[in-house]
Protein backbone atom coordinates (compact mmCIF):
# COMPACT_ATOMS: atom_id res chain seq x y z
CA UNK A 1 0.00 0.00 0.00
CA UNK A 2 2.78 2.48 0.90
CA UNK A 3 4.30 1.91 -2.03
CA UNK A 4 1.36 2.42 -4.44
CA UNK A 5 0.89 5.59 -2.63
CA UNK A 6 4.53 6.77 -3.10
CA UNK A 7 4.30 6.11 -7.07
CA UNK A 8 0.80 8.03 -6.60
CA UNK A 9 2.39 10.86 -4.78
CA UNK A 10 5.21 11.60 -6.65
CA UNK A 11 3.43 11.03 -10.25
CA UNK A 12 1.16 13.06 -9.74
CA UNK A 13 3.36 15.91 -8.35
CA UNK A 14 5.38 15.64 -11.08
CA UNK A 15 2.52 16.14 -13.40
CA UNK A 16 2.19 19.94 -12.30
CA UNK A 17 4.51 21.67 -15.04
CA UNK A 18 5.63 25.32 -14.11
CA UNK A 19 6.82 26.57 -17.19
CA UNK A 20 3.23 25.67 -18.97
CA UNK A 21 1.37 27.69 -15.85
CA UNK A 22 4.09 30.33 -15.67
CA UNK A 23 3.95 30.73 -19.23
CA UNK A 24 -0.03 30.69 -19.60
CA UNK A 25 -0.66 32.68 -16.62
CA UNK A 26 2.06 35.91 -17.24
CA UNK A 27 2.83 35.63 -21.15
CA UNK A 28 -0.25 34.39 -22.40
CA UNK A 29 1.40 31.54 -24.10
CA UNK A 30 2.05 27.96 -24.31
CA UNK A 31 5.31 26.87 -23.81
CA UNK A 32 4.92 23.84 -25.66
CA UNK A 33 4.56 26.31 -29.18
CA UNK A 34 7.44 28.43 -28.24
CA UNK A 35 11.05 27.64 -28.49
CA UNK A 36 12.31 24.36 -28.79
CA UNK A 37 8.52 23.48 -27.78
CA UNK A 38 10.09 21.59 -25.05
CA UNK A 39 7.72 22.56 -21.57
CA UNK A 40 11.37 22.73 -19.19
CA UNK A 41 12.99 25.36 -17.34
CA UNK A 42 15.80 25.57 -20.31
CA UNK A 43 12.95 26.64 -22.96
CA UNK A 44 11.63 28.72 -20.39
CA UNK A 45 14.77 30.61 -19.94
CA UNK A 46 14.95 30.72 -23.97
CA UNK A 47 11.14 31.75 -24.32
CA UNK A 48 10.72 33.95 -21.17
CA UNK A 49 13.90 34.98 -19.64
CA UNK A 50 16.39 33.91 -17.11
CA UNK A 51 13.86 35.16 -14.18
CA UNK A 52 11.45 33.04 -15.51
CA UNK A 53 13.35 29.89 -15.85
CA UNK A 54 14.87 29.99 -12.60
CA UNK A 55 11.13 30.12 -11.47
CA UNK A 56 10.69 26.91 -13.11
CA UNK A 57 13.63 25.49 -12.11
CA UNK A 58 13.04 25.83 -8.70
CA UNK A 59 9.43 24.63 -8.84
CA UNK A 60 10.29 21.53 -10.90
CA UNK A 61 13.18 20.87 -8.25
CA UNK A 62 10.51 21.12 -5.72
CA UNK A 63 7.64 18.94 -6.62
CA UNK A 64 10.18 15.99 -6.16
CA UNK A 65 11.47 16.79 -3.05
CA UNK A 66 7.95 17.74 -1.30
CA UNK A 67 7.01 14.07 -2.83
CA UNK A 68 9.91 13.13 -0.93
CA UNK A 69 8.85 14.92 2.35
CA UNK A 70 5.35 13.47 1.79
CA UNK A 71 6.56 10.08 1.60
CA UNK A 72 8.64 10.37 4.44
CA UNK A 73 6.41 11.46 6.92
CA UNK A 74 3.36 8.63 5.81
CA UNK A 75 6.05 5.91 5.87
CA UNK A 76 7.93 7.33 8.92
CA UNK A 77 11.32 7.77 7.22
CA UNK A 78 11.31 4.69 4.67
CA UNK A 79 14.33 5.55 2.34
CA UNK A 80 13.53 3.41 -0.30
CA UNK A 81 10.14 4.29 -0.55
CA UNK A 82 10.90 7.95 -0.39
CA UNK A 83 13.72 7.79 -3.32
CA UNK A 84 10.74 5.90 -5.51
CA UNK A 85 8.57 8.85 -4.65
CA UNK A 86 11.22 11.29 -5.99
CA UNK A 87 12.00 9.10 -9.00
CA UNK A 88 8.36 8.80 -10.06
CA UNK A 89 7.76 13.04 -9.47
CA UNK A 90 10.61 13.20 -12.01
CA UNK A 91 8.78 10.51 -14.61
CA UNK A 92 5.78 12.49 -13.98
CA UNK A 93 7.42 15.91 -14.78
CA UNK A 94 9.05 13.92 -17.97
CA UNK A 95 5.52 11.93 -19.00
CA UNK A 96 3.05 13.74 -18.04
CA UNK A 97 -0.54 12.27 -17.96
CA UNK A 98 -2.14 15.22 -18.86
CA UNK A 99 0.11 17.24 -21.61
CA UNK A 100 0.12 13.68 -23.42
CA UNK A 101 3.39 12.17 -21.98
CA UNK A 102 5.44 15.35 -23.43
CA UNK A 103 7.29 17.18 -20.30
CA UNK A 104 10.78 18.20 -19.73
CA UNK A 105 14.00 16.84 -19.00
CA UNK A 106 14.53 16.04 -15.52
CA UNK A 107 17.71 17.50 -14.43
CA UNK A 108 15.62 20.52 -11.98
CA UNK A 109 14.20 16.43 -11.04
CA UNK A 110 17.30 15.16 -10.35
CA UNK A 111 18.14 18.20 -8.39
CA UNK A 112 15.37 18.13 -6.53
CA UNK A 113 15.82 14.49 -5.42
CA UNK A 114 19.41 14.99 -3.98
CA UNK A 115 17.86 17.80 -1.46
CA UNK A 116 14.90 15.45 -0.41
CA UNK A 117 17.43 12.48 0.16
CA UNK A 118 20.46 14.01 1.35
CA UNK A 119 21.50 17.73 1.97
CA UNK A 120 25.11 16.93 1.77
CA UNK A 121 24.91 14.99 -1.32
CA UNK A 122 23.18 18.09 -2.93
CA UNK A 123 25.83 20.43 -1.30
CA UNK A 124 28.68 18.95 -2.91
CA UNK A 125 26.84 17.66 -6.34
CA UNK A 126 25.20 21.61 -6.81
CA UNK A 127 28.64 22.59 -6.12
CA UNK A 128 30.03 20.00 -8.96
CA UNK A 129 27.08 21.30 -11.52
CA UNK A 130 28.35 25.52 -11.17
CA UNK A 131 32.10 24.53 -11.41
CA UNK A 132 31.56 21.78 -14.48
CA UNK A 133 29.46 24.31 -16.19
CA UNK A 134 31.60 27.64 -15.76
CA UNK A 135 34.59 26.09 -16.41
CA UNK A 136 33.14 24.73 -19.75
CA UNK A 137 30.62 27.35 -20.58
CA UNK A 138 28.05 24.90 -21.32
CA UNK A 139 25.06 24.11 -19.12
CA UNK A 140 24.26 20.99 -20.63
CA UNK A 141 28.01 19.69 -18.96
CA UNK A 142 27.30 20.70 -15.76
CA UNK A 143 24.35 18.85 -15.98
CA UNK A 144 26.22 15.32 -17.12
CA UNK A 145 28.50 15.66 -14.66
CA UNK A 146 25.95 15.93 -12.12
CA UNK A 147 23.97 12.52 -13.78
CA UNK A 148 27.49 10.80 -13.35
CA UNK A 149 28.58 11.45 -9.64
CA UNK A 150 24.95 11.66 -8.03
CA UNK A 151 24.48 7.69 -8.41
CA UNK A 152 28.10 7.18 -7.51
CA UNK A 153 27.38 9.26 -4.72
CA UNK A 154 24.89 7.38 -3.60
CA UNK A 155 26.39 4.11 -3.71
CA UNK A 156 29.35 5.24 -1.72
CA UNK A 157 26.92 6.49 0.75
CA UNK A 158 25.93 3.05 1.21
CA UNK A 159 22.55 3.39 0.47
CA UNK A 160 20.43 -0.10 -0.06
CA UNK A 161 20.72 -1.57 -4.00
CA UNK A 162 17.02 -0.44 -4.19
CA UNK A 163 17.41 3.32 -3.89
CA UNK A 164 20.82 3.27 -5.82
CA UNK A 165 18.58 1.33 -8.76
CA UNK A 166 16.37 3.90 -8.66
CA UNK A 167 18.95 6.54 -8.87
CA UNK A 168 20.93 4.73 -11.72
CA UNK A 169 17.60 4.38 -13.49
CA UNK A 170 16.50 8.29 -12.84
CA UNK A 171 19.79 9.37 -14.13
CA UNK A 172 19.77 7.26 -17.44
CA UNK A 173 16.48 8.34 -18.47
CA UNK A 174 17.35 12.45 -18.13
CA UNK A 175 20.65 11.59 -20.04
CA UNK A 176 18.23 10.00 -22.53
CA UNK A 177 16.09 13.19 -22.75
CA UNK A 178 19.09 15.16 -23.18
CA UNK A 179 20.65 13.46 -25.89
CA UNK A 180 19.98 15.85 -28.35
CA UNK A 181 21.82 18.44 -26.21
CA UNK A 182 24.31 16.62 -25.72
CA UNK A 183 25.32 16.04 -29.58
CA UNK A 184 24.77 19.87 -30.31
CA UNK A 185 27.50 20.28 -27.46
CA UNK A 186 29.96 17.89 -29.95
CA UNK A 187 28.34 20.07 -33.01
CA UNK A 188 29.04 23.27 -30.81
CA UNK A 189 25.13 24.85 -31.41
CA UNK A 190 24.19 23.58 -27.82
CA UNK A 191 23.80 26.94 -26.04
CA UNK A 192 26.14 28.39 -23.60
CA UNK A 193 26.22 29.82 -20.31
CA UNK A 194 26.94 33.11 -21.14
CA UNK A 195 23.92 33.18 -23.88
CA UNK A 196 21.72 32.16 -20.71
CA UNK A 197 22.90 34.80 -18.48
CA UNK A 198 22.51 37.74 -20.35
CA UNK A 199 19.44 37.01 -22.00
CA UNK A 200 17.14 39.72 -22.51
CA UNK A 201 13.67 39.00 -21.77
Amino acid sequence: MNILLAIIIGYLLGNINASFILGKVFKGIDIREEGTSNPGASNAVIVMGWKFGAATFLIDALKATVAMWVVKYITNGNTDLVVLAGVMAMVGHIYPIFMKFKGGKGIASILGIMVGLNGFIALVLYIAIVLGTVISNYLILGEFLILILFPVAVYLLGYSNFAVALIVFACLLSTYKLRENIIRTFKGTEQTLGSVLFKKK
